[in-house]
């Protein structure tokens, strides 16, 4: 039989310091260098976004990733395009992550969370996403 692995996480992170988020006219750039920096490391890149103090990347990895390592390289890669490309001022993401696995039958609903960062954010607070992610997953 062939190897076969369906992995799909649903990153997040956040900003180092919330009060020097990315700038909203830079977010769609920062987005899909993720999109690319995944693609570099042999993810699918399904969703990706979020607002100036996080973001969401929604993924599958190969079946030889390590979880930790694919958020490292997401984090270091995409905070050096924002201090040295973008110049924007931003100062990086904070150490921690969430990394939640998603199931197949999951996988629009959370694409369709990340989609629409901009307008959910209007009324759901950061903290209150979290707890609705936290409630899928637990």
């Amino acid at each position: 039989m062939q190897t076969t692995v369906i992995n799909h996480v649903h990153f997040l992170f956040c900003a180092s310091d919330a009060q020097k988020p990315l700038p909203a006219e830079l977010l769609s750039r920062t987005w899909a260098y993720l999109g690319g920096v995944a693609r570099k490391n042999g993810m699918l890149p399904l969703a990706v976004g979020g607002t100036g103090d996080h973001v969401h990347v929604l993924s599958s990895l190969p079946a030889e990733a390590n979880v930790q390592e694919a958020a490292r390289r997401l984090k270091s890669a995409s905070a050096k395009f924002a201090a040295e490309t973008l110049k924007c001022g931003f100062a990086g993401w904070q150490e921690g992550y969430g990394a939640f696995s998603v199931g197949a039958k999951e996988l629009e609903g959370h694409a369709r969370r990340i989609r629409e960062q901009k307008e959910q954010h209007k009324t759901v607070t950061l903290p209150d996403e979290l707890m609705e992610l936290f409630g899928e997953v637990g």
